[in-house]
């Protein structure tokens, strides 16, 4: 993870550098962007998991008391990342930029993700043992399901202009803020009884950053469509352990997630 984290960071400064340095080559050609101009581009699309835990991995060799029920048995599960109790997430957004030169332009963005929720088996029974007095099998597991996925986020960022080809300019940008995930609960499912509203997440604020690369296709001198694409991490979740045992308690001590998003923009200039 830490290799990660260089490589994102380097990846920003590289980025930074880019945009302090590169001229506008053939700014002279180039109809967009412009500045002192202003833009305004809806936006969709989606992103893809890289890294990152959602759930951790844990065991528990004693009796656990999960949100009021007794479990006796030995209880383990693997660790989960976004991708394996979510499916791909849907990306809305709406961003506002200015054109600082002719080849660099400053941007805010508000965009929200949503993701449905998939069942997943969450952990597995290793010993015989007894849910809420009744007995379990050893080998039986744990089906789950999260609540849907909501977050709005929150962010500002730069994009320079590399170069122009016709009517297709690359770009590089980044771009940081944060952003709001609402509260999500747990439910479980066993042969023995379900459990229904677990706590697992709590209303959380995050950190986030990410760093892209684009191309820009000019419609006319006031409208382009674009693409873009990039790296980009999100800091951890607020754990909730109001219905967690000590024993199981580090299991949401995650929600941290590395993704690749993919952007399609129509802008509009005035």
């Amino acid at each position: 993870m830490n290799k990660i984290f260089c490589f994102i960071a380097l990846l920003s400064i590289y980025v930074l550098g880019q945009m302090l340095i590169i001229p506008p080559i053939f700014a002279e050609d180039r109809d967009r962007p412009v500045a002192g101009r202003y833009y305004l581009s809806p936006e969709g699309g989606t992103s893809f998991t890289i890294g990152g835990e959602f759930i951790n991995q844990m065991k528990s060799d004693a009796s656990l008391n999960l949100a009021g029920i007794s479990i006796t048995s030995t209880l383990s599960n693997d660790d989960f990342d976004f991708d394996d109790v979510f499916k791909t997430p849907k990306v809305f957004g709406l961003s506002l930029g200015y054109g600082v030169t002719d080849s660099t332009e400053l941007f805010s963005r508000i965009q929200s993700t949503l993701a449905s929720a998939e069942t997943f088996d969450i952990a597995q029974f290793n010993v015989t043992g007894t849910f809420d007095g009744v007995t379990v099998s050893a080998g039986e597991t744990l089906g789950a399901r999260f609540d849907d996925y909501k977050e709005l986020g929150f962010t500002i960022g730069a994009r320079h202009y590399i170069n122009r080809f016709e009517k297709l300019s690359p770009f590089i940008s980044i771009e940081g803020g944060v952003s709001h995930v609402g509260e999500i609960e747990l439910d479980i499912f066993t042969s023995a009884g379900n459990l229904k509203n677990i706590s697992f997440y709590s209303d959380s604020w995050t950190p986030k950053i990410s760093t892209g690369v684009g191309i820009s296709y000019e419609i006319n001198k006031d409208a382009s469509f674009t693409v873009e694409s990039g790296v980009g991490y999100q800091a951890q979740l607020n754990a909730d352990d109001a219905d967690w045992g000590y024993l199981y308690k580090d299991v949401n001590n995650a929600g941290e997630r590395w993704s690749v998003p993919l952007t399609f923009g129509f802008k509009i200039r005035w």
